[in-house]
Formats: structure tokens, C-alpha cells, sequence
């Protein structure tokens, strides 16, 4: 009986899922693919832009992360954010993006563990399972403004997303994020190679 429900449970949360999906889908589109570059071939020879994290308190559409890993079977994801300013140089994903307060158990289900771009999605309540967006990971770093003049501390200049090397035309911040994306922003009039793909650890 018990594994019935959960399979009913499960059956709906995919279903869920997936009209979410497409309607997100209608408030943006994909272009042809750009580049096959990996994202760790790129960012190595520009120079580094450092905006610290100022994760609020409260958020009231983005849950915390559960705190048991061994019960968050629902979704534990990881993608990969890149954001350049113009061709020299890229901004560095904050360590501790997500951490309240700096607390290292304190956190939201969107967070970073280090400085290396990789985004943890971890999540696993099904009352707050949801689609996460683009959008949430600069509502958790404090500049919750991103769309084609804005993205931190940049406003009035030209923003542009990728999604595996394809440029994403619409509301950037709508943007689902998924297992093992590879997310690039572009702040500015020039950019460097577009990278397509990143290479996670083992594990991830």
C-alpha cells in the first residue's frame, strides 16, 4: 500500500514537472548552438571581478536545503554558471552564495560549496519541490534584477544568456535550471569563446 502512494506521488510530481516545464518554456526560446568550447578552457587567461554574496534572510519562494542528505531523494542537481564581462574578464561565483549569514548548515536549496561556478540544487521535501529558475540564483545573491540591461552591479549594459552554448532569447530569469547545465552570461558588447559544456568532478 505505502509503495503505491509513493509511486502515485512520484507519478504526479513528474507530471507537475513537466507542464511546468513547458510553461516556462513559452516565455523564452533557444537559438542554434554557438560553440563546443568547455567552460574550463575559457575562463583562464582573464582577469578576475569579485561581487561578494549578500544572501537575505528570507526568501519566500525559495526553500532551504533540507539539512539530511540521506533523505533527499527527490533531487540533488549541480550546473555550472558563467558570467563574463565583456572579453577580459569574468565575474567569480561567490563560495559562500546561499549561506545565511555565513552559516554553513544554515542555506538555501540553491547554494555553492566553492569558488568554482558549480551551482548545488538539493532539495527534497515534496511539498517544496519546484522548478528553479535562472532568476533565484541572483535572488540569493542579492541582486535580484537580471534581464537584458541588468545582471549585479551592471545596469544600462547589454546581457545576454547561453544555455549549452545557445543563446536564450525572452526572460532570462524564467530559465529552468537542470542537472549538469552549463550557463553563461554575458555582461557587456564583447565576449570571449562561448563555452557549451563543463566538466564536473566524479560524483557530481
Amino acid at each position: 500500500m505505502r509503495k503505491s502512494i509513493v509511486r502515485r506521488y512520484r507519478a504526479y510530481f513528474v507530471l507537475i514537472m513537466a507542464v511546468l516545464m513547458a510553461a516556462l518554456a513559452l516565455h523564452y526560446s533557444y537559438s542554434a548552438l554557438i560553440s563546443t568550447s568547455d567552460s574550463t578552457d575559457v575562463s583562464s587567461n582573464l582577469s578576475q571581478i569579485i561581487i561578494a554574496a549578500n544572501t537575505p534572510v528570507s526568501l519566500y519562494n525559495i526553500p532551504h536545503y533540507c539539512g539530511t542528505p540521506q533523505t533527499c531523494g527527490e533531487y540533488h542537481w549541480h550546473l555550472h554558471l558563467d558570467i563574463f564581462v565583456n572579453n577580459t574578464a569574468y565575474v567569480v561565483i561567490p563560495s559562500n552564495l546561499g549561506h545565511i549569514n555565513n552559516s554553513e548548515y544554515n542555506l538555501y536549496a540553491i547554494h555553492t560549496h566553492d569558488y568554482s561556478g558549480i551551482i548545488h540544487i538539493e532539495c527534497c521535501t515534496p511539498k517544496v519541490n519546484q522548478t528553479f529558475t535562472l532568476g533565484q540564483i541572483f535572488e540569493i545573491w542579492g541582486y535580484p534584477i537580471l534581464d537584458n540591461q541588468d545582471c549585479l552591479t551592471y545596469h544600462g549594459v547589454p546581457v545576454s544568456v547561453y544555455v549549452d552554448g545557445r543563446q536564450v532569447q525572452g526572460d532570462f530569469a524564467s530559465i529552468p535550471l537542470t542537472n549538469h547545465l552549463e550557463v553563461v552570461i554575458l555582461i557587456g558588447s564583447s565576449h570571449p569563446t562561448i563555452p557549451s559544456s563543463y566538466t564536473f568532478p566524479n560524483g557530481f
